[in-house]
């Protein structure tokens, strides 16, 4: 077992316990007193009567995850138009802004709950060789079951769309609008080509770094996988040895 599955379940079988539901109390208090900001009770949404629900929309959004959400804001900016956006799920809890929770939304309400189908190739170590596969239901979709991870697709994904006949797709295709979205916080990748300032989207680092950060870099220096820009957002996610960077002629 991997040290992140490991840390999943022991950390499942904590809030399980007696003792777990009494921490659980304890932070939904102290982030009600400390960080009102979070809770942002005035600003949830909430249940909208039926006189208010039309019988006729221009646009009709399923899902309101990172994608459905985004599509929908802005479509509305035409004034003129009415947009219906339909989710399955309620809306997040707050306890989805604590990185360290997010084992404790699996299997939750907030979760689908999906497994993967039997295989012979993966899963070997699971009941019915089938994986638990967390997606979002909920206000914000499977961006809230990520322990509020920013990560991008992989250059090879979508320069792969577009290999197979999808022009506008490729990774430098979609890149503005990566940049679009984002307003990079850390100055140490605010001002680089491959970051955005000006997005509804705030990304920083988390403010308490785990001593163990240390030991993975260790790790992926071992493994020859060290990213010489520090992070999975810039022109390569990994680094294999004797790999050429990319160079980028995108300026901010």
């Amino acid at each position: 077992m991997n040290s992140i599955a490991a840390y999943e379940v022991r950390t499942r079988l904590l809030y399980s316990s007696r003792l777990g539901t009494v921490f659980l109390l304890l932070i939904d208090a102290s982030i009600w007193l400390q960080r009102p900001d979070i809770v942002d009770f005035h600003h949830r949404v909430q249940p909208i009567p039926d006189t208010f629900i039309q019988d006729i929309y221009d646009f009709v959004v399923i899902g309101a995850g990172s994608a459905g959400a985004v599509m929908a804001a802005r479509l509305s900016e035409i004034c003129h138009w009415d947009v219906l956006l339909l989710e399955a799920g309620t809306d997040e809890t707050f306890l989805t802004d604590l990185p360290f929770l997010y084992p404790t939304l699996q299997m939750s309400r907030v979760d689908w709950q999906f497994r993967t189908e039997p295989s012979d190739e993966f899963c070997l170590a699971m009941q019915d060789r089938r994986c638990r596969w967390p997606r979002g239901k909920a206000l914000g979709g499977s961006s809230t079951i990520n322990a509020m991870l920013f990560v991008r697709g992989n250059r090879k994904d979508y320069d792969g769309w577009r290999d197979q006949g999808n022009p506008g797709w490729s990774y430098d295709d979609m890149l503005p609008y990566f940049r679009k979205l984002e307003n990079m916080q850390d100055p140490q990748y605010r001002n680089l080509p491959y970051h955005g300032r000006n997005g509804p989207i705030t990304v920083e680092r988390y403010a308490y770094q785990t001593p163990l950060e240390t030991y993975l870099w260790q790790g992926l220096q071992e493994l020859g996988l060290i990213n010489p820009y520090g992070e999975v957002n810039g022109p390569v996610q990994t680094l294999q040895p004797h790999v050429e960077l990319p160079c980028s002629s995108h300026r901010s």
